[in-house]
């Protein structure tokens, strides 16, 4: 029922009024998940063009070295110095991936913070969905804040198992790469999401990104990149990559073919 003022001129009643707010409410709560949803969707998105990116920085480094993948360390250092360190004993991917993304190194941040933080990183180097971390010496600060960037380089864990198998530093980086080579390889990650960054609708995806060896795809990660915590298929497949990495580099090892 409407009502009309003293004017004559027609007016919503206080129940017309409330339905309309009503309404309204129903439909700003209907959209709000969704711009959620296409926010995180474009985030993933630019953190899939960033990794696509380091593969095309990692495909150039390779086309001036052998078309060797580098084999570096896995925690950054911006205290690393070229001239001063053992030939690739103390390199990080991203003293690698820099120079060739034309982009500045991660530099210490002010203050003196133990652990140290991390500032004046690129954008090409975050990951838009890292805005918060699960460290507590850090504060909880994103990802990026500690180490420099997002993301981490499977190799520079692959290298660690070369030195502890042995393997001669001149062969480690040809190790790596033909073992990336094989056929049963071709969804082994080189770069990827340092942790679950993006939300997922089912299983069995993992919630992160990961670019890959060969054709430099960016897609979602494999459960490989959860080495930190691997399952007992993932540890079966690591004990097959430690063997590969073996042969490659001219070793034998006990229960490998």
């Amino acid at each position: 029922m409407c009502i009309r003022d003293r004017s004559g001129q027609r007016g919503f009643t206080l129940i017309e009024l409330l339905v309309v707010i009503a309404i309204i409410a129903i439909l700003v709560g209907l959209t709000f998940p969704a711009l959620g949803s296409a926010r995180e969707t474009a985030r993933r998105v630019k953190c899939a063009a960033n990794l696509r990116g380091q593969g095309v920085a990692i495909r150039l480094y390779m086309d001036e070295s052998k078309d060797l993948l580098p084999a570096t360390r896995p925690i950054f250092d911006p205290a690393y110095d070229p001239a001063t360190a053992q030939p690739g004993a103390d390199a990080h991917i991203l003293n690698v991936l820099c120079p060739f993304m034309g982009v500045g190194l991660p530099q210490v941040a002010p203050g003196g913070a133990a652990p140290p933080l991390f500032a004046g990183v690129s954008d090409s180097l975050i990951c838009p969905s890292d805005r918060s971390g699960k460290d507590s010496a850090t504060n909880n600060e994103p990802i990026w804040r500690g180490l420099g960037w997002s993301y981490d380089y499977f190799p520079a864990e692959l290298s660690v198992a070369n030195e502890m198998l042995t393997i001669p530093a001149s062969l480690r980086a040809v190790a790596i790469t033909k073992t990336y080579e094989q056929i049963r390889w071709k969804d082994l990650p080189v770069n990827f999401d340092y942790d679950d960054l993006h939300p997922i609708r089912a299983k069995p995806q993992i919630p992160r990104n990961a670019v890959y060896f060969g054709d430099w795809r960016a897609d979602w990660a494999t459960d490989l990149t959860r080495y930190q915590n691997r399952s007992l298929r993932a540890d079966q497949l690591w004990q097959e990559l430690v063997c590969d990495l073996a042969r490659f580099g001219g070793l034998r090892l006990p229960g490998c073919r």
